[in-house]
């Protein structure tokens, strides 16, 4: 993977190191709660979306990326 330049400061997904402007890092997906895929549901017509999770980028150091 590669590794991108921060432009802020930043804390690391996994350690909690601080990640200063300037250093290199790596982005991450993490998914947060159920595994399962969005629903769609018709209710009284009306269409609602189910949601059973959330993905989230987390930045990790190069200590951390390395591992």
């Amino acid at each position: 993977m590669k590794m991108i330049k921060c432009n802020k400061p930043a804390t690391c997904g996994e350690c909690k190191k601080d990640i200063k402007k300037g250093d290199l890092y790596r982005k991450k997906s993490k998914r947060i709660g159920s595994y399962k895929s969005d629903a769609l549901e018709m209710r009284d017509g009306i269409p609602h979306i189910i949601c059973n999770g959330i993905t989230i980028a987390v930045k990790l150091c190069r200590e951390c990326s390395i591992k």
